[in-house]
């Protein structure tokens, strides 16, 4: 489990992509409550955006990631993040 809920984290695209590189096996995660800079986002895009470059997690800030999230992460983002490889 990592949590680093309610700090001062501004871009959650950035520690998603940290975490990835560490090629962990991070099943838990707390990140809800930084102050996020969305451009063009809503507050569930994080976690989509989260749960497709995470791969390994099953849960994302106390809450299941069950099959119906995973496929709308992977419908939203994963041409996105396929074109920036």
């Amino acid at each position: 489990m990592f949590s680093f809920g309610q700090n001062l984290i501004s871009s959650h695209e950035e520690v998603c992509n940290y975490l990835k590189k560490l090629k962990n096996k991070l099943q838990v995660l707390k990140m809800a409550d930084n102050p996020y800079s969305y451009q063009g986002q809503n507050d569930a895009d994080y976690k989509l955006y989260t749960v497709q470059v995470l791969k390994n997690l099953k849960y994302l800030d106390y809450e299941l990631i069950d099959e119906n999230m995973r496929k709308k992460a992977f419908d939203k983002y994963n041409d996105t993040l396929n074109e920036s490889q």
